[in-house]
């Protein structure tokens, strides 16, 4: 993977604190949504309650549609409050965790291509 690729995941954390992931091979959109929507679905139970933010992709009227023909109860979280949502801690944690890994791994990188050019000047 280089360094501009990318992985899209739709997530979800239950009450129990299970996690879920959808991962997605375009950009979100209610297309999106109602894949997640109804992976949920089929992971944990016909009559679920899906707490979302306010993502366009979430909000949008395709979306709403669907979810009014099926059990599904959608609630929204109040704008602008991540602190909120528990999966922004969990891609806060991974973000800190890449960082780090990253961060190792261009050190290593640096050193071993100094390395490399101090043994082919020998």
């Amino acid at each position: 993977m280089s360094a501009w690729d990318s992985i899209k995941l739709l997530d979800a954390v239950s009450d129990s604190g299970e996690t879920f992931f959808l991962p997605c091979a375009e950009n979100f959109n209610s297309d999106t949504t109602i894949r997640l929507l109804d992976a949920l679905q089929t992971e944990f139970g016909e009559k679920i309650c899906v707490v979302l933010d306010n993502d366009s992709y979430f909000t949008a009227n395709k979306v709403q549609e669907f979810a009014a023909n099926t059990p599904i109860e959608l609630c929204y979280l109040p704008r602008g409050s991540p602190e909120l949502n528990p999966t922004e801690e969990c891609w806060k944690k991974l973000n800190q965790k890449l960082a780090t890994v990253s961060s190792i791994h261009t050190t290593n990188f640096v050193m071993l291509r100094s390395l490399v050019s101090t043994l082919s000047n020998h």
